[in-house]
């Protein structure tokens, strides 16, 4: 039953009544299915997009190396690039092949046409690429031994983000079981304050228990809408600690906000059978 209560509260010494109307279940139903429909196109652009940036991360030092490889052998860097463009390695041959259209469109560098598409997408990685063919075509000769160079540091930051990934997942896990247990604990108070004496509540050297439905009702409610919160908080959390990107880590609310509804609804039920009807406890 959701009914509506008053919730007594003091301003300036004078008792009053606030009215307080507990949401229904369905309009949180409601609720959480027009979040996720919010931040459903936010939070799995900004995935996608982690994945394509770290997917480059990934590739860079291999296409770093080819070019380096091309010039020992006498290849000019637009040509080793060009072979890049027409290889399988997705996604990095599509954005090499684009700044080579740029750059025979616009008649500028080949690293300038990287640039620019580098910074159009956001990847750093490419920009950082670019530059790095602006020293080979500067120092000439030694071109490739500053590629191999910089091919092996690509790989330790590389191997680095690897690494830290795979350590932060526990505490992903850890988040999400934090979130689990504080509703838990959330439930579990709000129906012991819940507990009222009955008015016949002395029967035979027992003292008569009894829940009081609408105060239920208001807390779990207030729970319901605070643990929303919370699954956000930990989203966001979690997208900047692993992703790097807050807005990635809103495709964990979209796991989070109804598998909490669920948990909530299965506790209730199992709470209520343990609970209700009203309990006897001896006078202590």
């Amino acid at each position: 039953m959701h009914a509506r209560v008053t919730i007594k509260g003091k301003i300036l010494n004078a008792t009053i009544r606030i009215p307080y109307a507990p949401l229904k279940p369905e309009f949180l139903i409601k609720l959480i299915l027009l979040s996720i429909a919010l931040v459903a196109p936010s939070a799995v652009y900004e995935y996608n997009r982690f994945k394509l940036l770290y997917r480059l991360e990934d590739q860079l030092p291999v296409i770093t190396r080819i070019v380096a490889d091309a010039l020992r052998t006498g290849t000019v860097i637009e040509e080793a690039l060009n072979l890049i463009a027409r290889s399988g390695m997705a996604p990095i041959n599509a954005i090499v092949g684009r700044a080579l259209l740029l750059s025979k469109y616009r008649s500028i560098p080949v690293s300038e046409a990287l640039r620019i598409v580098g910074t159009e997408i956001g990847a750093e990685g490419i920009v950082r690429f670019a530059d790095l063919l602006d020293l080979a075509y500067r120092y000439g000769a030694r071109a490739e031994d500053i590629l191999d160079v910089a091919a092996y540091t690509m790989e330790a930051v590389q191997s680095y983000r690897r690494e830290k990934m795979v350590n932060l997942k526990p505490y992903v896990a850890l988040i999400y079981m934090m979130v689990f247990v504080y509703l838990f604990i959330c439930v579990i108070i709000a129906i012991l304050s819940s507990f009222h004496i009955s008015s016949t509540a002395f029967t035979g050297g027992f003292v008569k228990l009894e829940i009081n439905d609408v105060y239920l009702n208001a807390m779990v409610s207030i729970v319901e809408y605070i643990t929303l919160i919370n699954c956000a908080g930990a989203s966001l959390i979690i997208g900047r600690v692993v992703y790097e990107r807050p807005l990635a880590g809103l495709i964990h609310y979209i796991i989070l906000a109804p598998t909490t509804f669920v948990f909530l609804s299965v506790l209730k039920v199992m709470l209520a059978r343990m609970f209700v009807p009203s309990l006897h406890v001896p006078i202590i």
